[in-house]
């Protein structure tokens, strides 16, 4: 009888594709792309990220920021700052990356380390969006 090994989880927000005006800088693809690494890697169970609820996002942003965002009401200008195009899926891939984020961290209580795919698109302070961040790289641990 084989022994069951241990693949530790790792969340992504991929399932949800932004559609970006040709040539933007945000690298939309590369989630995709590293999900398909990690998966032919079989060292790691990949899940979709759950999206956070609302609540919970209001808990650290305004609720009317947090409305008009998920509700597609916010002025031009606040979605020139958050630096890409409102629509239902970027609302549902930024509730993703915190639900993702959120799951990563209660992983990483759990079993020490935890890690999502969906990072970059859900940076804002408490009632205005602040842009995103196209290029990250962290290296994994030495045990993986």
């Amino acid at each position: 009888m084989q022994k069951a090994v241990f693949r530790p989880r790792i969340f992504s927000t991929d399932q949800y594709q932004i559609t970006l005006p040709e040539g933007h800088k945000f690298p939309v693809s590369k989630y995709g792309i590293l999900r398909d690494l990690i998966e032919k890697e079989g060292l790691f169970q990949l899940e979709q990220a759950a999206p956070a609820k609302t609540e919970i996002v209001a808990l650290a942003h305004d609720p009317a920021y947090v409305t008009g965002f998920t509700q597609g009401s916010l002025p031009a200008p606040a979605m020139r700052r958050i630096g890409l195009p409102w629509s239902q899926v970027l609302v549902q891939r930024a509730f993703a990356s915190v639900g993702g984020t959120i799951s990563a961290s209660l992983q990483a209580m759990e079993h020490g380390w935890g890690a999502t795919l969906g990072g970059g698109t859900h940076h804002a302070f408490r009632s205005e969006g602040a842009g995103f961040v196209y290029s990250m790289t962290l290296p994994l641990p030495s045990s993986f």
